[in-house]
């Protein structure tokens, strides 16, 4: 299953995911190369109907719920400390559309591994 993990940027102001686009593509970056498993950096535009939308995170290929389990610790302190959230999103091997199916970060805590598993059906 083909996944990415990106941030938010709903609720964020301004420029705020521009300003933090540097750090966090380093750490993700520096992060995935340690790891070395089935995972992209996620750090380029979507062209919707009316504007581009930015989205920073990463890809991951995964065939069970404990493989989330590194990235989603990880991703959890990049969101406590940029103050963010981030949104979990199954790509359809169709189409390559990315459809959100939950969200976990600041403000909407710890990731459930279990509970994402249950949403991801895995």
């Amino acid at each position: 299953m083909d996944l990415q993990i990106y941030i938010d940027d709903a609720d964020l102001d301004e420029g705020s995911l521009n300003d933090m686009l540097k750090p966090v593509s380093e750490s993700i970056s520096a992060w995935i190369g340690d790891q070395k498993k089935n995972m992209q950096l996620l750090a380029h535009s979507e062209s919707n109907s009316s504007a581009e939308k930015l989205k920073l995170g990463m890809n991951i290929q995964v065939k069970s719920k404990y493989k989330l389990k590194e990235p989603l610790n990880f991703l959890y302190t990049i969101a406590k400390e940029y103050k963010c959230e981030f949104a979990i999103a199954i790509v359809s091997s169709e189409t390559g559309a990315a459809e959100d199916i939950c969200y976990f970060g600041y403000e909407e805590g710890r990731p459930d591994l279990f509970e994402i598993a249950n949403y991801l059906e895995l």
